[in-house]
């Protein structure tokens, strides 16, 4: 029971009356808050004395209260208070000494230091923040009004997500810790001021102390739960599921496992307290047992301790538990991971991705210069591959219809889908092309020429062989070259220097696709002349056999 009564000595002379009455946290000016030691807890009532002035009369003032036994046999808690202010770093520091007197006897001291920061916009940096904190604050009157907007849409459905309620939450911690800057700068900055420092009287700031460690807290989790959000963001990409999916994936599992792992290390926890409670201060409690096996774990333990207190049962215990649990449970828990992250990682190489980072800043940076009139043929060219890619070469009326949005004209297009091996288009792969089909291509050669016809050739023929392609390309070139001297017989017009490099631009395209597609053809037509080659000294060698057998008869 708390001895309230008051014990006055005869004449105090240094010492104040109030250090020999009882008085509340109220009549103390003090905090409400209760104070837990490592004994017991403590409320914020009792007998109090204000030190001050030079050491000296501070000496004096403690030598009387020791002398008139203020510390007693009764006493069982001791609290020094003081508080420090540091102009250099604008940083106040509450410090708090404590002396418990337990009733087996001995003194058990502990203390503590809170560092805070009352005056907080006194330099540039500090209004930096001031403005990063005036963002903040518009950002979630927008986000507040979007939650609102998606709750009254979604209803109850909206709470069974799991990053809709670390939204809100977020959110809520954010006003919170807001508030506290506000009530910082609006109300406890200027009450500081009114402060008289060369004042006798003593200033609890033990409850700001608490709340200002208590939002620094809180602005942690805050600052955690917004980066556990980037997951959110990045969740369109298959590699970034997969720590979400193994973990959906062995949830089923891993619940039959923390159910066999707790019983078993709770166990292990019980047999270490009342075995070792005792003598090891490890094991005093069943609180200490338990953080002491995580330790062993994680592999910090200490087992002379273990072997001093009991020789045969300390290393049993350790080996037991180093046994079932290092050894079985931690490896089944690492296989069940390891099986669930395998089948995810099979799932997610057979998906394709929603969305590619590099895609996107990608068609940004396009869209930009797409605004500055500075987008070329060939963006327009690379971007049309990518989509026929991702449909697989089947969407060959939509690349048409993008092209020609594009400003390409119809001989480019045609140009492209030649490059390309659209399966809704009727083109060919040079590279492809079956060695069966050449065969017939040789039948009807050698039959158009056993016939004679190898005195005309029309320019719209396929070539049939590489003689019949350059004959075919020789008519074209003259084609082109009456064509040219009928147009230098006509009247010139004349055009704009900007169509003119636009023409340019376009031709200079066209002759670069046209390039790689003559390499192609030159390469085909070479083959055909091997092959026609080969088929050849085939019938020659044929002729000579079928000679050679006639003359045996």
């Amino acid at each position: 029971k708390e001895d309230r009564e008051s014990f006055p000595p005869d004449f105090p002379k240094y010492s104040s009356l109030d250090a020999w009455q009882y008085k509340t946290y109220e009549e103390l000016n003090s905090s409400s808050m209760s104070h837990t030691g490592k004994v017991s807890t403590y409320p914020g009532n009792g007998f109090s004395q204000t030190l001050y002035g030079t050491k000296k009369q501070s000496q004096l003032m403690m030598a009387e209260l020791k002398k008139n036994l203020w510390i007693g046999p009764g006493t069982r808690v001791v609290f020094i208070d003081f508080t420090v202010y540091n102009a250099n770093l604008n940083m106040f520091c509450v410090v708090r000494q404590v002396f418990e007197f337990p009733a087996a006897g001995g003194i058990l001291a502990d203390s503590s230091y809170t560092a805070m920061k009352l005056i907080r916009y006194t330099t540039v940096e500090d209004y930096v923040v001031m403005g990063a904190e005036i963002i903040l604050f518009v950002f979630l009157i927008f986000y507040v009004i979007e939650e609102v907007v998606e709750i009254a849409a979604l209803k109850k459905e909206y709470f069974k997500g799991f990053f809709n309620n670390v939204d809100y939450v977020v959110i809520i911690m954010c006003f919170i810790i807001l508030g506290h800057r506000a009530v910082t700068y609006f109300i406890i900055q200027p009450t500081l001021k009114d402060i008289n420092i060369s004042s006798t009287e003593f200033i609890d700031f033990t409850c700001l102390a608490f709340w200002s460690y208590f939002f620094e807290s809180l602005t942690g989790c805050c600052s955690f739960l917004a980066w556990v959000k980037i997951f959110k963001y990045i969740s369109f990409n298959k590699a970034m599921t997969q720590l979400s999916g193994t973990l959906k994936r062995c949830s089923g599992d891993m619940v039959g496992f923390l159910v066999m792992f707790c019983i078993i290390f709770t166990a292990f926890v019980q047999l270490g307290y009342l075995l070792f409670g005792a003598q090891v201060s490890d094991y005093s409690s069943m609180y200490n047992a338990m953080f002491a096996l995580i330790r062993t774990i994680l592999g910090d333990f200490d087992f002379i301790t273990l072997e001093a207190a009991n020789r045969f049962f300390g290393p049993v215990y350790f080996l037991c538990f180093v046994f079932f649990v290092f050894f079985v449970l931690l490896n089944m828990f690492l296989a069940i991971l390891s099986d669930s992250f395998g089948e995810v990682k099979a799932e997610i190489a057979a998906k394709k991705n929603e969305f590619e980072m590099g895609d996107y800043f990608k068609q940004g940076y396009i869209n930009i210069i797409d605004k500055m009139g500075q987008r070329t043929k060939q963006m327009d060219i690379e971007e049309a591959i990518k989509r026929a890619e991702d449909e697989g070469y089947t969407n060959m009326e939509d690349i048409r219809t993008y092209l020609k949005m594009r400003n390409f004209g119809d001989v480019e297009v045609e140009i492209f889908f030649d490059q390309h091996e659209f399966k809704d288009a009727d083109i060919v792969n040079i590279n492809d092309i079956d060695l069966e089909e050449n065969r017939d291509t040789d039948d009807e050669i050698e039959a158009e020429e056993g016939n004679g016809n190898n005195s005309t050739y029309e320019a719209d023929e396929r070539p049939r062989s590489g003689k019949h392609a350059r004959r075919q390309r020789a008519d074209r070139i003259t084609s082109a070259m009456s064509n040219v001297s009928q147009i230098e017989d006509e009247e010139l017009t004349y055009i704009d220097y900007d169509e003119f490099n636009g023409l340019t631009k376009r031709v200079e395209n066209i002759e670069a696709i046209s390039g790689s597609i003559n390499k192609k053809i030159d390469i085909v037509l070479g083959r055909l002349e091997d092959m026609e080659e080969d088929t050849e000294k085939k019938k020659d060698h044929m002729s000579k056999l079928m000679d050679e057998f006639v003359e045996g008869f």
